[in-house]
């Protein structure tokens, strides 16, 4: 099952991406300005028949393999308790200081990746605030998008929740424009 909290732009064009990513049985939605917009349900179900709207966020996540998280909220959107397996949570959040959509206290019991290692842990506000008040440690990141890439960080093995944090989506157009500038065409002279 995949779980998707959020329902504005942002959200949408992951759920869009996402769709084909593998074969869902199920895709829940929720986000809590659902239950009273009726153009943005309906613009979410006919993404794809497989889409269903849940009216509370435990609804929504339960049985699911991966969490999207796609909001603009600043705290914690998800509670761990409510997960009824072993999951992959992303992370996009917002731009706010400090803005984590997992409590940082929860880091400690996940495997966390992240999109650069170098970076993220000192910018993304979940990982700062549970370096500062949970003990956490920036060594603690299994693997980013690099290391993920070329099989140089351990996979997750699915006996705990996954975490992955991303700091933004530029970052991930800069790790795009690299990746095409690096296998463009050599010119000919």
């Amino acid at each position: 099952c995949l779980a998707l909290i959020g329902a504005g732009p942002v959200a949408v064009a992951h759920l869009r991406h996402t769709l084909g990513l593998r074969d869902w049985q199920q895709v829940h939605v929720w986000s809590p300005g659902l239950a009273s917009n009726a153009a943005r349900r309906a613009q979410l179900e006919a993404l794809d028949p497989r889409v269903a709207i849940q009216t509370s966020r435990a609804a929504c996540v339960a049985d699911a393999d991966v969490v999207m998280l796609c909001t603009s909220s600043g705290t914690p959107v998800l509670e761990l308790q409510e997960l009824t397996r072993p999951a992959l949570v992303t992370s996009i959040s917002t731009n706010a200081p400090q803005a984590h959509e997992v409590d940082p206290a929860a880091l400690a019991g996940m495997d966390v990746y992240c999109d650069y290692r170098r970076t993220t842990p000192g910018t993304a506000g979940e990982m700062v605030l549970a370096a500062q008040h949970h003990g956490w440690s920036a060594a603690s990141v299994v693997g980013d998008l690099a290391d993920l890439a070329h099989d140089r960080s351990p996979r997750p093995d699915g006996r705990r929740h996954v975490f992955f944090r991303s700091v933004g989506l530029g970052l991930e157009d800069v790790a795009m424009a690299h990746a095409l500038y690096a296998h463009r065409p050599q010119p000919t002279l």
